[in-house]
């Protein structure tokens, strides 16, 4: 169980949720879809259901597919999440493109609660700031995430 809970607080410390204020009104803008797609992401952990992360995710993504799988792995085991919330810290345009975009995003997970089944709620270790890499592509859909990438943390 510790190694699926390490996985988790490492997988999900990937991708923002809320932010404090943004440097540059670009930043804010992408501040505002990451929080966007991680409420979708929250909510496919919360719920279980790893068809959820189709509005997160594009098409064929290495990250989906390990978030597929966590979640997965946990509906096997009858654990259950009570939320994934994120703190970002900052978040920075790297390079934009046509229909791409790489930020430069310092979080870190909030409180986390697990359980099995109908058991007690247990607290998951605190989680520490992060950067990561996050690459997003323009689909249909709006902006989804193609890749990340820990730079450190």
């Amino acid at each position: 169980m510790k190694t699926i809970l390490l996985t988790l607080v490492l997988l999900v410390g990937c991708a923002p949720a809320s932010s404090e204020p943004a440097h540059a009104p670009d930043d804010a803008r992408w501040a505002s879809v990451l929080r966007t797609l991680d409420a979708a992401r929250a909510r496919a952990f919360v719920r279980g259901d790893p068809s959820l992360l189709d509005r997160v995710y594009a098409p064929g993504s290495a990250v989906r597919r390990a978030d597929a799988d966590l979640i997965e792995k946990y509906a096997r085991r009858g654990l259950h999440l009570d939320a994934v919330p994120m703190r970002v810290r900052d978040v920075e345009v790297a390079a934009r493109t046509d229909g791409r975009v790489r930020l430069r995003v310092v979080d870190r997970l909030g409180r986390v609660r697990v359980r099995e089944d109908a058991g007690p709620w247990r607290t998951l270790p605190d989680d520490r700031p992060s950067e990561h890499l996050i690459a997003l592509r323009r689909v249909d859909a709006g902006w989804r995430i193609t890749a990340i990438s820990r730079v450190a943390g």
